[in-house]
């Protein structure tokens, strides 16, 4: 399965090409059998792998239902051990939900970390896995960075809740658009944010929320989560929308040790905008507002600098930037190299580089708990000793009730019966009733005394009363002691049990990186300290670790030195060197390996650009081994030190390699948050290094669709415009045809007012348009931009070729539709792109009956979806070839339905011609393409009865000339026509348009009404 699919994607759609008539003529229909036999081959072949690819993947896919309320999504396992994914907007503040596998069985998943900024849970299934030896089928993670625009896409999940029995339901389709940006919802739209998510016209619906999306290998590259909608509410429409895996990556640590966890932001606002301090039109991204706190703002980022790159990548629109922090966790540390505006020079100073830490974003989520949904892991209850106590208390009470006399019995039955439940649940009361005496609660064992959950579920279902919360006892009453706190054991075990096992793989994962020195080897660490002091560099000064045995001792230049051994036993100064040698990792690497037995995950933590775990060890001294994300090497330690005042946090922030292995060779040490050292280490000094672990070598997606339409996307251009009507978009797409600047889009409503018309083509750039001409017979508008930009540098202008030859394009070929669907795309982002078929070739004139459609002529139907902002883009072929250019979405008088129409290429080559200045060939185009719509006049025989009338009425026939076709044909006066082959005929002017169809010695067939029956004759036209 390592190559599975996208070998045979192109396959796949050379397949359909072929089998439905779209492959070259064959000499023979010998030859013709063969190579239909051999497309069908491969489309077996491709067949077969996409359904061993599904069947893969299918066991780790899960429905996700609340236990509280109907309704519900998906999610999908990413781990043996039962970790699965979804979306926050699924789990909501669920701490527990009810997960069915499509084995058909339900279990029950605890809600560990949350996401609400970025819209993800983390959950963990309780118990052991339907697998032979106890664990979960899952998905493997791949890597969302190498998608590729064109490659098929597969979405998994329950939508609509259509399956009872939890199996998946498959929707394929293609990457439409990667690294996109889409707002959130709630306080200043900062709650699920999707600030780099995969944009894909694989049908996605209400019930694929939290969802898998697959890759053509079968590797998940993303959540689903958002569709983009229009007037027909909640479906479909093929601007569906997954956060990315790798953005999920980031915040995997913190879900895991169970945070709410924290996006981050620069808090300031920075806008796309031509220069405010020059007042030249040309756009750039300048900072504009402050919020509270800005960390920027802090660092030396004043309003109106020019920002030019973010973490040393150049950052040109606005939506980047904000991409580019949006999957980042609060507390990253980040550049921004910006430009101040220099008022007395009146120009910008040399580009700076500053350095930050992100905020914590504010989502307004309902939860800001720094850990809502798991137990404290540095405080294990003994549960074993639980069980216990509560068997003890189990057995108190029923040698209690043996002993009551039967009308005891019924009388305790009667009070507990009496109870009113809960509001919130239906559960036991949470405080000891008003109206019952205080005696009562002696004659009671185990009431208000803290037992576990478990403990009244026995108790309390023989009295048919619910006992899902636990007792608080007398002490709830104003006056008395405190509440008892509810503690449901049953679920934080589970909680514990989950830790466990991630602490196992970390610790396993971190002892394959382990260098190959003894246990307990005595060893030499020296390193170069750079001091500082409030942020200021001191002398430099050289320090020396010195382990000898259980002895560390501490030289350094100029300074006392300190041991263990010399310390004294319990001082300070010896416990501060003893959690030091403990923590190190380049001192007893294998002491840490031990130490993570008894550690859990504390948070993540983000050092140097990499993403780690902070891996608590438990007590009190706040020791932590930092371990790196993917590969599992140390990051660096903390601990608490006496002899430093505070918790010291040493970061690796660099590292060598050298033959698959990691030596680090700068650190940073914090002191209470404060920079206080920078150490720098030698490869030969530090004398312990870290293996490099091999990543797993994944399959990449194919680029082959994306090779073959690259020319595509240079070509077609975004236009922007005003319609000033309330709901009708005022954006759309163009073509461009001429290196002149000239580009044709269709004459929408958005070009109302001329001087707002504004293109942007494929580099971003922002270019004003004006109005060239409109061809209203064919609905479309020539526009024109310039050809250079203000420093006299040539657009990037790509004219597309458009094909002058009629061509058959039959029901079943693939075709690609490309256009800014939605204004998804913005400046230099590549607009979204769509998979379809050719559903017919039909006349619009005659046999869709369109409302205000302006083009009289033969018209592919296709079912890409032509959504808001594809209008005047291309239709294409797989192989880039232009098919047509979009209209907007149609109706259809005759079907009272939406239509996704095109105008074919070969139809507008004369107006393309004519602007490229080859005058000649657009006039032999016209004439030609002309020649081919007239045909000679027919001759029926038929008079209609529509003379003297204003309008058309019923194409009633007044008269039958003898000796004509309709006279041999048994037609006779008053007969109604109503249809003409497949046209429908519903009044005489449509009866004469579509005989303009039809030429000398064609048989028609026509349909009409005579009294109440309707019949069908045929009829051979003659030359008029």
């Amino acid at each position: 399965m390592r190559a599975l699919l996208f070998s045979t994607v192109v396959l796949f759609v050379l397949t359909a090409v072929s089998l439905l008539g779209a492959s070259p003529l064959l000499q023979s229909e010998q030859s013709e059998q063969s190579e239909q036999d051999l497309a069908l081959a491969r489309l077996e072949k491709f067949q077969a792998a996409r359904t061993k690819m599904i069947a893969m993947v299918e066991p780790s896919v899960c429905s996700v239902m609340s236990l509280k309320a109907p309704g519900g999504g998906s999610g999908v396992i990413i781990s043996p051990r039962g970790w699965a994914l979804t979306n926050y907007h699924v789990t909501r503040t669920n701490k527990v939900m009810k997960i069915g596998l499509p084995d058909g069985k339900l279990y029950l998943a605890d809600v560990i970390g949350i996401d609400p900024g970025g819209d993800i849970s983390l959950m963990a299934l309780r118990g052991k896995g339907p697998k032979e030896d106890g664990t979960w089928p899952y998905a493997k993670m791949g890597d969302s960075d190498k998608l590729k625009i064109g490659g098929f896409a597969y979405a998994m999940g329950n939508p609509f809740l259509l399956a009872s029995d939890f199996k998946p339901t498959v929707t394929m389709g293609i990457i439409s658009g990667i690294h996109r940006y889409q707002k959130g919802t709630g306080p200043n739209m900062r709650m699920l944010l999707y600030p780099d998510c995969i944009q894909v016209d694989t049908p996605i619906n209400p019930g694929n929320s939290g969802g898998p999306l697959f890759d053509e290998n079968g590797l998940l590259v993303g959540i689903n989560g958002r569709i983009t909608v229009r007037d027909r509410g909640r479906v479909n429409t093929g601007a569906g929308f997954a956060v990315s895996i790798n953005q999920i990556k980031n915040f995997l640590p913190d879900l895991m040790a169970g945070k709410h966890s924290d996006h981050g932001t620069l808090s300031m606002n920075a806008w796309s905008m031509k220069d405010p301090n020059t007042g030249r039109d040309e756009h750039g991204i300048f900072v504009q507002a402050w919020l509270d706190n800005s960390p920027a703002k802090k660092a030396g980022v004043r309003l109106g600098d020019k920002i030019l790159a973010f973490n040393g990548r150049p950052i040109r629109f606005a939506n980047s930037l904000a991409r580019e922090i949006g999957v980042l966790p609060a507390g990253f540390e980040v550049s921004l190299t910006v430009q101040h505006y220099n008022e007395r020079r009146h120009g910008y100073d040399p580009a700076e580089t500053m350095h930050m830490k992100l905020m914590a974003m504010d989502t307004g989520s309902i939860s800001k708990e720094a850990r809502p949904n798991v137990p404290n892991f540095n405080d294990r209850p003994d549960f074993e000793k639980i069980r216990k106590a509560a068997e003890k208390k189990r057995k108190e009470f029923e040698d209690w009730y043996k002993n009551l006399s039967e009308a005891e019995k019924k009388l305790w039955k009667e009070r507990l019966e009496k109870l009113e439940p809960d509001k919130k649940g239906g559960d036991m009361p949470e405080q000891w009733p008003d109206e019952w005496p205080d005696e009562w609660k002696d004659q009671m064992p185990g009431w208000g005394q803290g037992a576990p959950e478990d403990l009244f579920k026995d108790l309390f279902k023989k009295f048919k009363v619910p006992p899902k919360i636990l007792p608080r006892g007398p002490g709830s009453r104003p006056g008395k002691k405190p509440k008892v706190v509810k503690r449901d054991y049953t679920r934080e075990e589970a909680i514990f049990k989950y830790m466990d096992g991630l602490m196992v793989d970390l610790r396993r994962g971190y002892g394959e990186t382990l260098p190959s020195i003894a246990k307990g080897a005595d060893r030499r660490l020296d390193v170069v300290v750079q001091p500082y002091a409030k942020g200021k560099k001191l002398g430099l000064r050289k320090r020396s670790y010195i382990l000898e045995g259980e002895d560390l001792t501490i030289t350094e230049t100029g300074q006392k030195s300190h041991s263990i051994q010399g310390a004294g036993k319990d001082s300070d100064i010896a416990v501060s060197l003893e959690r030091l040698r403990d923590t190190n990792p380049l001192l007893r690497p294998w002491g840490i390996w031990k130490a993570l037995e008894d550690s859990y995950v504390e948070s993540g933590i983000h050092i140097g650009g990499r993403v780690g775990y902070v891996c608590r060890i438990r007590g009190v001294h706040k020791r932590a081994v930092y371990l790196d994300r993917d590969g599992l090497f140390p990051l660096g330690y903390r601990y608490r030190s006496f002899r430093r005042g505070g918790v010291v946090d040493v970061r690796y922030v660099a590292f060598e390699r050298n033959e698959g292995r990691l030596y680090p060779s700068r650190a940073r040490v914090f002191v209470g948050g404060e920079l206080v050292e920078e150490l720098q280490f030698g490869k030969a000094d530090s004398r312990v290094s870290f293996v490099e672990l091999e990543a797993e070598k994944l399959p990449v997606p194919s680029g082959e669709i994306e090779t073959r339409l690259a020319t595509v996307f240079k070509s077609i251009v975004k236009v922007h415009g005003s319609s000033g009507f309330r709901g009708i978009a005022n954006y759309g797409s163009g073509i461009v045809i001429s290196k002149k600047g000239h580009i044709m889009t269709w004459n929408h409503v958005m070009l109302s007012e001329p001087g707002q018309i504004r293109v942007v083509l494929e580099d971003g750039s922002v270019h004003r348009a004006k109005i060239v001409k409109i061809w209203d017979d064919f609905g479309v508008a020539i526009l024109r931009i310039p050809t250079t930009d203000r420093e006299g540098a040539p657009l990037p202008l790509k004219p597309l070729a458009f094909p002058a030859a009629r061509k058959t394009y039959k029901p079943g070929e693939v075709i690609f539709s490309v256009g800014n669907s939605f204004r998804i795309a913005e400046y230099a982002e590549r607009v979204s792109i769509m998979i379809g078929v050719v559903v017919s070739t039909v006349r619009s004139d005659l046999r869709l009956n369109l409302r205000k459609f302006p083009f009289k002529g033969e018209v592919l139907m296709v079912d890409a979806p032509s959504a808001p902002g594809t209008q005047g883009g291309g239709l294409f072929s797989i192989n880039g070839e232009l098919i047509g250019m979009l209209t907007p979405i149609v109706e259809s008088r005759e079907t009272n339905s939406q239509l996704h129409l095109a105008i074919p290429a070969h139809e507008l080559s004369a107006i393309v011609a004519y602007y490229n200045g080859d005058k000649k060939r657009a006039r032999a185009l016209a004439s030609k393409i002309q020649a081919e719509k007239l045909k000679a006049p027919v001759r029926t025989g038929i008079k209609l009865f529509d003379t003297g009338r204003r309008r058309s009425p019923p194409a009633y026939i007044d008269r039958v000339i003898p000796g004509s076709p309709a006279a041999k044909s048994g037609l006779r006066s008053d007969d109604l026509i109503v249809r003409i082959n497949d046209f429908p005929v519903q009044n005489c002017s449509e009866f004469r348009r579509a005989l303009r169809s039809f030429a000398p010695g064609e048989k028609i067939d026509l349909t009409f009404k005579r009294g109440n029956s309707v019949r069908k004759v045929s009829l051979l036209l003659e030359k008029k």
